[in-house]
This record gives structure tokens, C-alpha cells and sequence, in this order.
């Protein structure tokens, strides 16, 4: 990983854990990790298109797709205004990989949300619209549509846990997101997958 997107990387809120119950890959996005104060909507481009390559370099043999999951639950009015991050986010993924995201799961979604997407909705392509998702507040019910119990994240309800920080040299976990966990948890996953 360019050191560049390494520190867009850091707080974790873009990665790679655990496969659908197809077999697909699911990106986890955690935006209410980012700082939103400095977010350089550029390196957030890089750091999108390069873990989508990342993953899709790790697909299951016989899958060209993945899902994606995006947690919202402590997203603020703020973040959500940040349109420029929003626009670069549907210029990457359907000018990039329109074919290749089977589903974009989002919640839990509130009301402000919903309105958001219903005003959004008559200008997204059919295609794109048949794969979006809007989660209830009680997400967990709808994710096991999608992935095992066990899989299903405690920020969604469910008993899996997303800890992805590196460790010092004495053993003790620091804050900073870790890549290099990421993947070996991923590759691991999927040979057990395979």
C-alpha cells in the first residue's frame, strides 16, 4: 500500500472481513471513523479504489462480485452534507465498478436518510438502484439475509467483532488500523472458504 493511503487507512474505516452466504467478499465502511474535518476527498478516491483492488484480488475463485456494507449509525448532519466525498463515492463505483457490486447494504438508516435516498432515487440508473439496500434500526434482522449470524458485527447487534489494530513491540494493541491484519485475516478466511 502507497504510504500516501496508509494514512487514510489508519482509523479503519475502509476494509475487508468475512464473506456473504454466496460467497462474496463484503466491504465494511465505517465513515463515522473518518475526521471529517480534514478529509482530503482525493486520498479517499485512492483509498476506495485501492482496497476494492485489494479485495477483488482476493475474490473467491468462480465470484466476480462483492458486497457492501455501510455502517451509518453515528454518522452526523455534517458528514452527511459532505457532498463532494458522496459524489466521488458514486463516480468510483459506478463509472469503476458498476458490475461489480452485487449489493450496497446501508444502515441502520434514519429518517433523514431515507428522505436523502428517495430524493436521490429517480437519478440513479436501474441497475444501481435494484442493488441498494436501506436498513432498518434493527439491522441485524435484515443481515442474515446476507451473511451467517456469526459474521454479523456487534455495532450491527450481532456476536462478530471488527478489531483490525496493529500491536507494539510488547504485545498491546494500539488504535491505528492495521492492513497488514486485515489481509491475513481475509486471505485466511478464504482458504478456509475454498
Amino acid at each position: 500500500m502507497p504510504s500516501s493511503i496508509s494514512e487514510a487507512c489508519v482509523c479503519g474505516s475502509l476494509y475487508w472481513r468475512d464473506f456473504d452466504i454466496e460467497g462474496r467478499p463484503i466491504l465494511w465502511v465505517r465513515n463515522s471513523r473518518k475526521n471529517w474535518r480534514t478529509l482530503d476527498v482525493d486520498l479517499q478516491r485512492r483509498l476506495h479504489i485501492w482496497m476494492i483492488e485489494w479485495g477483488l484480488h482476493h475474490i473467491p475463485e468462480g465470484h466476480n462480485q462483492f458486497v457492501i456494507v455501510a455502517d451509518t449509525s453515528n454518522l452526523t448532519t455534517r458528514q452527511i452534507a459532505q457532498m463532494s466525498y458522496h459524489r466521488m463515492l458514486i463516480n468510483v463505483f459506478m463509472s469503476l465498478y458498476p458490475d461489480r457490486v452485487k449489493y450496497l447494504l446501508v444502515g441502520p438508516c434514519s429518517m433523514l436518510l431515507r428522505k436523502l435516498y428517495s430524493l436521490c432515487l429517480p437519478l440513479l440508473p436501474e441497475n444501481v438502484r435494484d442493488k441498494i439496500r436501506l436498513l432498518p434500526s434493527d439491522s441485524q434482522a435484515e443481515l442474515k439475509n446476507f451473511m451467517d449470524e456469526c459474521k454479523i458485527p456487534d455495532f450491527f447487534g450481532g456476536k462478530g467483532h471488527h478489531s483490525f489494530s496493529s500491536e507494539d513491540e510488547k504485545g498491546e494493541s494500539k488504535e491505528k488500523f492495521s492492513i497488514k491484519q486485515m489481509a491475513s485475516y481475509q486471505i485466511e478466511a478464504l482458504k478456509a472458504f475454498g
